[in-house]
């Protein structure tokens, strides 16, 4: 996809369901599986566990977007960073 890199940034600045669905929409993106892997790369690809109803795209999205809204990721990038670990 190109602009990737700006959908990406852009969603680092969403603090809001709202703001995210407005932006996904803005680079129209609508597949909720590719909505879902491009909050994961925003937040650094955390190791996340799903453990019900994994085989469910709607139940993967709905945790990852409270995650990314919640914005605890960001704390933890900057502690990571502090340390010199990577994402």
């Amino acid at each position: 996809m190109e602009g990737k890199e700006v959908l990406v940034s852009a969603l680092a600045g969403c603090s809001s369901r709202a703001l995210v669905e407005d932006t996904f929409s803005r680079f129209q993106v609508t597949d909720l599986s590719a909505r879902t892997q491009y909050m994961n790369e925003c937040m650094g690809n955390p190791k996340t566990f799903f453990c019900s109803g994994s085989d469910n795209v709607q139940k993967k999205y709905e945790a990852t977007l409270q995650m990314l809204i919640a914005g605890h990721w960001k704390l933890i990038n900057s502690y990571k960073a502090l340390n010199g670990l990577s994402k």
